[in-house]
């Protein structure tokens, strides 16, 4: 019985990757002059109304759908070009899902941060999202492996501060039912509730 279920946790985690993955060749968003704040990220980072909760930032949204953390590498380029002082980044779940090991995909993680870095910029590194659909309990071993790297990476480096958004969205160590429309992305009460912690740790007014 356990190599059948693992089959089929596989092959939905494939299909669930795939349906979300041919968003990733869409263009990004019309670049914003002289932003204040860039986030870059897949499908969840794109789907977040950035610029309507805050208002007082020009925000420059770069998530695609299905995008990987080499896709995100490879298109550094104009939000390098942006120089904006502050970056959000979160990103991960798609490599996950697509079955890259978390120690790989964290090399790919550590390269895009090394191009981000600059003395004058603050970088902020989302935790990777637990999810409850298709893969948990594989997928999220995964995910808490590669947030422990990243955690660690900041700290040790103090390149970057990471931000553990399951302790709020996932604090059991899925995303909360109430957060999501689909086990993976968020629902407009998980964006609210993402949107009021970063207001209240104030990350946006550092």
């Amino acid at each position: 019985m356990k190599k059948p279920l693992l089959l089929a946790c596989v092959l939905g985690g494939l299909m669930f990757a795939a349906l979300h993955g041919a968003q990733a060749q869409q263009a990004p968003a019309a670049p914003v002059t002289n932003p204040t704040v860039a986030l870059l990220g897949d499908s969840i980072t794109e789907g977040g109304l950035w610029a309507n909760y805050f208002p007082s930032q020009r925000v420059l949204n770069l998530g695609i759908g299905g995008d990987t953390t080499q896709g995100m590498l490879n298109r550094l380029g104009p939000l390098l070009a942006a120089k904006p002082p502050k970056v959000f980044v979160m990103a991960g779940i798609n490599d996950l899902l697509r079955g890259r090991a978390a120690d790989d995909v964290f090399g790919t993680y550590k390269q895009i941060l090394a191009e981000l870095y600059a003395p004058e910029r603050k970088i902020y590194v989302e935790s990777t999202l637990y999810v409850t659909a298709p893969t948990p309990v594989a997928v999220n071993e995964k995910v808490q492996r590669l947030n422990t790297q990243l955690r660690q990476l900041c700290e040790q480096t103090r390149r970057c501060t990471f931000v553990d958004m399951n302790a709020i969205l996932a604090p059991t160590g899925q995303l909360l039912p109430g957060f999501t429309v689909d086990g993976l992305h968020l629902n407009q009460a998980g964006y609210e509730a993402w949107f009021a912690q970063l207001k209240g740790w104030q990350f946006l007014a550092q």
